[in-house]
């Protein structure tokens, strides 16, 4: 006789990132959440800008004229053209709460929604044409509070530099403006100037004229941080 023996194991995997159900469940309230930040960051300056709002308005759009249904394409329209009403008013009342938002992101959100949300806000920053300091310190602790990776917004934050026509600083903005943290050492503030200088040198050849510009104002203020 010959005896066959046979054995099972199981392995449970824990995946740390979101899942297509995940998402699904939550796509409503990330959207929600996206509308109040947008809010926020469009209130930090002091004033709720009508080209800002619109480029949240149109955002929107892009996702619901999608839909196939007629009725469910206007369900969403008026559901989220409600709650951008409402989340209007929250801003400018001061009613949205930076921290709260930010837990709720980070428990909804994976990395790819994350990066999403931040190239949506830096549309919004650019729609009225000046990104201001108070902007920039808003992005500059969302990027640390979401733990995103510091150079990759950076680099999506020096295109929106190209796009607006003037950036808000003075000597102690400089810093934020160029992604410089206090934990660097002189030695890697240097090091990370003399890449972002090189950077706006290569487009002081741009063909456009604005783009040009703001270029040659980029390295001049590049040279008084070091």
């Amino acid at each position: 006789w010959i005896i066959y023996k046979s054995s099972r194991s199981v392995l449970n995997i824990t995946f740390k990132d979101f899942g297509y159900m995940d998402y699904h469940d939550n796509r409503d309230r990330v959207k929600e959440l996206c509308i109040d930040l947008c809010m926020m960051m469009s209130a930090s300056d002091g004033q709720l800008d009508q080209s800002e709002l619109d480029i949240v308005k149109n955002w929107l759009k892009l996702d619901y004229e999608t839909l196939k249904d007629d009725e469910l394409k206007n369900k969403e329209k008026e559901k989220f053209s409600s709650y951008l009403r409402k989340s209007y008013e929250n801003a400018k009342s001061f009613k949205l709460k930076y921290d709260d938002l930010i837990v709720e992101i980070n428990e909804k959100f994976d990395n790819a929604a994350k990066y999403s949300l931040v190239e949506l806000l830096l549309e919004v920053i650019s729609a009225d044409g000046t990104f201001s300091s108070d902007e920039d310190k808003l992005l500059t602790n969302l990027v640390k509070s979401l733990k995103l990776d510091h150079d990759t917004v950076l680099t999506m934050k020096n295109k929106t530099f190209l796009r607006v026509e003037s950036i808000e600083s003075d000597s102690q903005d400089l810093d934020t403006l160029f992604g410089i943290v206090s934990s660097m050492s002189q030695t890697e503030k240097c090091s990370h100037l003399t890449k972002e200088y090189s950077k706006w040198l290569n487009q002081t050849t741009n063909k456009d004229e604005k783009k040009r510009e703001r270029a040659k104002d980029m390295i001049s203020k590049i040279s008084k941080l070091r």
